[in-house]
């Protein structure tokens, strides 16, 4: 089991539809010519792996506009789908923490619904 960056469109659509209750919705969300939210926040894609089989996700976000009105180094985690089992949560905490850790945050906040716009 591994935790891998969203990297390609396939992983992308791989992560979009993992949730068939808010793929279709999730898809324009996550868009940056579509969404304003993403002008003053960058975010990473994460995907929980047991050999091609895809397990869960979650979402890194560093939020700008957030950072200039309370202050830096506060980052967020979304999106977050995983089985009822700690271990892959874990995974998917502990890559979104790191990719946050390395964009300067020293706290997080989450797991959020970003529901944007």
């Amino acid at each position: 089991m591994h935790a891998e960056r969203v990297a390609s469109p396939k992983a992308f659509d791989e992560f979009v539809l993992l949730s068939a209750a808010s793929g279709s919705a999730l898809r324009p969300r996550l868009d940056a010519a579509v969404e304003p939210f993403w002008q003053h926040a960058e975010r990473e894609l994460f995907l929980l792996r047991d050999g091609r089989r895809v397990l869960g996700r979650i979402g890194a976000v560093v939020d700008r506009a957030h950072d200039a009105q309370h202050g830096g180094a506060l980052g967020f985690v979304a999106w977050l789908e995983t089985p009822s089992d700690l271990g892959c949560a874990r995974f998917l905490l502990e890559a979104a923490h790191s990719w946050l850790r390395a964009h300067g945050r020293t706290r997080v906040r989450g797991p959020l619904h970003l529901g944007l716009g």
